[in-house]
């Protein structure tokens, strides 16, 4: 804006105030601008009539009248920007008023209402203009003498898929590939497996029956080599045909040369495990998780590339020393692929691409070999870099040769009715090389003469005999002991590091008593004193084998027998945990605050407790959500119970506490799992809820899924008002935001709650983080925890 110089002014000296003379500064200055006279610049305070201003300072120089000035702007001029919004709104009032009142007619769309099929278009009384939305989604508008199709109406996903591809291409331009070639690229891409679009069908028969003719779909299925995977079947004569029979890489080598055509086939590891699926048009992988395939010495102290290779030997890609990921294979298949094109014709030699668990695109290489995704790789690179620099950090992470876990809390603390038909348990030898008392997990509430005599390879039992007033249970299945110990050690070797490498062993113990209230669990309890005993044994055996001793961490599994007010149970925990912290560290002499990964208790046992469980890993340093319970199998028969975790939910449950603690004993601070941080009333029906995501992103459940989390109506989501308002929709409306659209205006004192009923928000991370149960490799994902929200 133009500085302003209209009239003059008079400067007395030692005053702050300027009087002038003609001059109209409501209008035309603001707090901040800056006053030109000669000799001097001066700030202006504030406006205080068309004719008098304030300045910052007092005037300093010779008091003067008529003098000529300019009052210099510094921002913009809300006056002006009102000026012209009531321009605006008075130049277009009367189009807003005609479409206010749907009288649009002659000068653009009027959108009349929403119709079944084209035939229900109204043959009468059109006006050029009207405009219907038949089947949900195609525009039709009449044109004077007919009804013509107009296009698509594009929908929020649709909308932010587009905007994908326009950040797709851009990548593409800054990488020095031309659209035209990606152009080409994606025609001839028509006819591929789409590793985006692929069809989830829950068995073969119902893919068979839903899917046309070379149609596609997945299928959670077993392989050759007996592991369960996601497989592709492609529907031929009507018959499910799979596309990703493991092969090795030499016929996975001759397959790429030959293409098209021929059969399918498939990378796979040393172990046997799939890595990458390829077919005629696809190369699809389950998940780029190489742990546990590496060599763990090299891995830690070889400056050498570590290759990862399929079973014949031939490289699938490179980790250099940096931890940069070098793959030279594939770029030789990008060279294979551009080969052929000349005997073969553009059109014949599709893209292919490799793909993550979730469907996402890890690498897409289009057909001319120019097209190369890093994001799952890169995950995974730096996830090997950083085993390079663990060899200080473990001994800080364990610092003892036998680092103690001592399950706490209420019956699912203890396993109880965790049986596989209601009689045995499912971890019955030791994996690696964890411990337990000689009397077994649950080793002071038999009668046993000399419970912690000794120690013993750690096993789960579903010994008979308990003692149902001290335990507090009747039927003692799989603690969630194993499932944790495994975890830690598994975690370890997938990052390259062998027991051997670092000898330190993990006993396990549990100590809880099962339908207690949390009171009955604080100091000065029965329960509590068994947490002291079970670590003053512990010490005492340590030091008889010359072995240094620490307590890692006690779990707490409690909540469902109460208290059931958010704040009281918040505050008891806290004193709970503060003081077995404190008396452990007294028994012990070490300096570690000991650990307290919490489960958060089903929402329908009580929402309270899981809220105030949030509440103190909030406040609490060494206190963290290792995960929700909700998405967790409860038992089947002979109890059908509803709360307590069948025999292999009880080990995953127990496998997530165990990778909580890995990572935050690695890191001094790991994630405190997949939680809301915000919840902001976007518009009135609109509700947006940002996460924070341990893995690279959110996704919403749609289905049932293995682990036995059933799908919720509105993904988990509740909305509770004095009026009627409900959910219509919840979707991701970005990897890290929730979108939740309402059935209404949101009212003042509306109450969100998510997890209750339990929920189908998680990540990704189970594309790297899996558990072994029953012989499978159960994905870890981080569910999202239970949380509520309030409007203002």
């Amino acid at each position: 804006m133009a500085w302003y110089r209209t009239g003059t002014i008079a400067l007395t000296n030692g005053s702050a105030l300027v009087n002038g003379t003609g001059t109209a500064w409501v209008a035309n200055a603001l707090p901040g601008d800056i006053l030109s006279v000669p000799g001097a610049v001066l700030e202006v305070k504030r406006i205080v009539s068309d004719t008098q201003l304030e300045l910052v300072l007092p005037y300093g120089g010779a008091t003067a009248a008529g003098v000529s000035y300019a009052l210099v702007p510094t921002q913009g001029y809300v006056p002006t920007a009102l000026q012209t919004m009531q321009q605006i709104l008075s130049e277009f009032g009367d189009i807003w008023q005609a479409w206010h009142a749907g009288d649009l007619q002659g000068r653009g769309l009027v959108l009349k209402g929403a119709v079944a099929a084209v035939s229900d278009l109204p043959a009468e009384g059109n006006t050029a203009g009207d405009g219907y939305i038949v089947a949900g989604s195609s525009l039709h508008v009449w044109n004077g003498t007919a009804w013509a199709y107009a296009g698509e109406m594009v929908s929020t996903p649709e909308l932010l898929a587009l905007q994908a591809d326009v950040r797709e291409r851009a990548e593409l331009v800054a990488a020095g590939v031309s659209t035209a070639q990606d152009a080409a690229t994606r025609a001839e891409s028509s006819a591929t497996v789409s590793l985006a679009t692929i069809n989830i069908q829950p068995d073969l028969a119902t893919g068979a029956a839903s899917v046309a003719e070379e149609g596609v779909c997945t299928i959670l299925a077993g392989g050759p080599d007996g592991l369960k995977r996601t497989t592709t079947f492609v529907k031929r004569s009507g018959t499910l045909v799979p596309v990703l029979d493991p092969l090795s890489g030499a016929e996975f080598d001759s397959l790429i040369r030959q293409r098209p055509g021929g059969a399918a086939s498939n990378f796979v590891a040393a172990d046997g495990t799939s890595i990458a699926g390829v077919t005629r048009d696809s190369f699809h992988a389950r998940a780029f998780d190489v742990g546990g395939k590496l060599d763990g010495e090299r891995l830690q102290k070889s400056k050498d590339p570590i290759d990862v290779r399929a079973r014949d030997g031939s490289s699938a890609f490179k980790v250099r020393a940096s931890g940069v990921v070098d793959a030279p294979s594939l770029r030789s298949v990008r060279a294979l692929i551009g080969g052929t094109e000349a005997s073969r014709g553009r059109s014949t030699v599709r893209p292919w691409g490799i793909g993550a668990r979730d469907n996402t695109i890890g690498f897409l290489i289009g057909r001319d070999g120019a097209r190369f995704g890093r994001a799952n790789i890169d995950r995974m690179s730096a996830r090997v870099a950083r085993v390079r620099r663990l060899d200080q950090s473990i001994a800080r992470a364990f610092p003892a040769e036998i680092c103690h876990i001592i399950m706490y809390g209420q019956s699912l603390s203890r396993g109880e009715r965790a049986l596989v038909n209601g009689t045995t348990v499912l971890s019955t030898s030791q994996r690696f090389d964890s411990l337990m008392f000689v009397s077994g997990t649950q080793p002071d509430v038999y009668g046993d003469a000399a419970p912690y005599a000794s120690f013993v390879p750690l096993i789960e039992s579903a010994r008979a005999g308990i003692n149902q007033d001290l335990a507090g249970i009747a039927n003692p299945g799989e603690t969630p002991l194993s499932g944790c110990c495994d975890q830690i050690k598994a975690a370890l070797l997938a990052d390259g590091i062998a027991p051997a490498d670092y000898p330190f062993q993990l006993l396990g113990s549990c100590a809880g008593r099962g339908g207690t209230a949390l009171d009955g669990l604080a100091d000065g309890t029965a329960p509590f004193a068994r947490v002291l005993a079970q670590v003053t044994a512990a010490k005492a055996l340590a030091d008889a084998a010359s072995k240094s001793y620490r307590v890692l961490a006690v779990p707490w599994l409690q909540g469902e027998s109460g208290p059931y007010a958010r704040n009281v149970y918040a505050i008891g925990l806290q004193q709970v945990l503060t003081a077995l912290n404190t008396q452990i560290k007294a028994i012990t002499g070490q300096a570690e605050d000991v650990l307290f990964p919490l489960y958060q208790t089903s929402g329908t046992s009580n929402v309270a407790a899981a809220l105030a469980q949030a509440d103190v890993a909030d406040a609490l340093a060494n206190a963290f959500v290792a995960a929700p319970v909700y998405p967790l199998q409860t038992v089947l028969a002979p109890w059908f119970d509803g709360v307590h975790l069948s025999a292999a939910a009880s080990r995953l449950i127990g496998a997530y506490i165990g990778r909580s603690l890995k990572q935050w004993a690695l890191d001094g601070a790991g994630t405190n799992g997949l939680r809301a941080t915000a919840v902001t009333l976007l518009s009135p029906r609109l509700i947006g809820v940002d996460l924070a995501v341990p893995g690279s992103r959110a996704v919403i459940d749609r289905s049932d899924t293995a682990t036995g989390n059933p799908h919720r109506a509105a993904a988990g989501f509740e909305l509770m008002s004095a009026g009627s308002v409900g959910i219509a929709d919840v979707y991701m409306a970005s990897p890290r935001r929730i979108h939740i659209r309402t059935t209404g205006d949101v009212p003042s004192g509306a109450y969100l709650l998510y997890g209750r009923i339990g929920g189908n928000v998680r990540d990704d991370s189970g594309d790297l983080d899996v558990a072994e149960v029953l012989g499978a490799h159960v994905p870890l994902d981080h569910y999202m925890q239970v949380f509520d929200h309030t409007f203002a």
